[in-house]
């Protein structure tokens, strides 16, 4: 397995093993990243940041539903690799793509909204319009796309 940084596969010799928590199967190896890593992703996601915010409303509505079409026509995939690698059952894995989904979707449809009040990030000296978080490795579907709507 690799990590996705920017538009780029990376891939480093050092590896964390990945192992089912209930038999201590060996699922996969993935990239032992480091400081390097997490600053280059998080430039990536500055210019990502840059490129969508002149994005019109209509294809960010377009990327949003795609991507909750991917991931629903991948549910039981992620469902199962979730539950394997984490501390899930099956039923609470599937809860969680599926709140993913619709997370996303509800999103795509808030965004035709964005007419009225917004916060700005950048109204105080030294500050950043991109929010840099972390998030647990086993939580990953839903917290990434619910934090921050």
């Amino acid at each position: 397995m690799r990590m996705l940084i920017g538009e780029k596969w990376v891939d480093k010799e050092e590896k964390i093993k990945v192992r089912n928590p209930f038999n201590n199967e060996l699922i996969d190896t993935v990239p032992s990243g480091d400081s390097k890593d997490v600053e280059a992703a998080f430039q990536a996601a500055e210019e990502g940041f840059k490129i969508n915010r002149n994005l019109p409303v209509h294809q960010r509505i377009s990327i949003l539903n795609k991507t909750a079409e991917i991931i629903k026509d991948r549910q039981e995939e992620f469902a199962k690799t979730i539950a394997t690698e984490g501390s899930k059952t099956i039923k609470e894995a599937r809860k969680e793509v599926s709140r993913c989904i619709d997370t996303i979707m509800i999103s795509a449809e808030e965004a035709r909204r964005i007419v009225g009040e917004t916060i700005p990030f950048d109204s105080r000296e030294g500050s950043e319009n991109t929010i840099r978080l972390l998030l647990p490795f086993s939580y990953r579907y839903h917290s990434r796309h619910h934090t921050f709507q």
